[in-house]
């Protein structure tokens, strides 16, 4: 298993978590924390959410919404 673990900022997609490159075809891709610290545990009581990625940017699929709206608007028809 790798230590990328590289989620999307508009959805909850899991597909890249533990993977050894990052995927070409994503945008906008920014490592945010260490995989030592993603895999860290983490106290409920002080933390509201486990942030469990080391990387976010906008997966495919998302940028066909985010950034071809008509496109995307007329594969949903």
């Amino acid at each position: 298993m790798g230590t990328i673990r590289l989620a999307c900022l508009l959805c909850d997609t899991e597909d890249c978590d533990g993977i050894d490159e990052l995927p070409s075809n994503w945008r906008d891709v920014d490592e945010v924390q260490s995989y030592d610290e993603a895999i860290a545990e983490v106290d409920f009581e002080r933390e509201c959410a486990a942030v469990w990625w080391t990387h976010l940017g906008v997966c495919p699929d998302c940028q066909e919404v985010r950034f071809y709206p008509t496109a995307a608007a007329a594969l949903a028809e």
